[in-house]
């Protein structure tokens, strides 16, 4: 669990349980995800989503985001979700790419903050994972926020709406605060 997956008052938290296929044995991909919300208080686990396989992004107001996670490879993976967690209604807002066993990456959201959704991205010249992609939840366009050239970048965390990413290349490892569109703090 990270802490986008928090209920925007804290009262609560939702986390993706993965579902193995019965009776098989070796590497073996899940077969669908059970999304839990847990009551802190009280220490209520109730199931509202039981269907294909996703991954909590986080949980805003407006209610839970999942994508579909890289699992033995990314083919089918991305998209975006919003899950109801009162009555389990999962409203599609970002279609997945189409399957491709021979993509090694897709835009796979994997955080909330500042009105938006976070992925890495892929520079499709060299195959880098060296970008920083945002989608605008309040209906505007995906745009590259955030370039490292040269290097991977992962997504660390959000921190007041700000993503913190980790730029890493052969030579050096740079953490960044992103504060606006091609402008980041260098942290570390």
């Amino acid at each position: 669990m990270s802490v986008t997956a928090l209920s925007p008052d804290g009262s609560g938290y939702a986390y993706a349980r993965n579902v193995l296929p019965p009776n098989v044995q070796g590497p073996v991909v899940p077969s669908q995800t059970l999304i839990h919300v847990v009551n802190i208080r009280t220490a209520l686990d109730r199931v509202v989503y039981n269907g294909p396989l996703r991954n909590v992004v986080g949980w805003r107001r407006e209610g839970i985001y999942l994508t579909i996670p890289c699992i033995e490879g990314c083919g089918q993976a991305g998209g975006l979700w919003l899950l109801n967690p009162a009555n389990g209604h999962v409203q599609q807002l970002i279609s997945p790419q189409p399957p491709n066993p021979n993509r090694a990456w897709a835009l796979v959201w994997s955080g909330l903050g500042g009105g938006a959704a976070w992925a890495i991205g892929i520079d499709p010249s060299n195959q880098q994972l060296d970008r920083l992609v945002r989608h605008d939840l309040n209906g505007g366009p995906e745009t590259v926020w955030f370039i490292r050239a040269g290097g991977q970048m992962s997504l660390l965390g959000i921190d007041a709406g700000k993503p913190i990413v980790a730029a890493q290349s052969d030579a050096k490892t740079e953490i960044w605060l992103v504060t606006a569109r091609d402008q980041g703090h260098l942290v570390w």
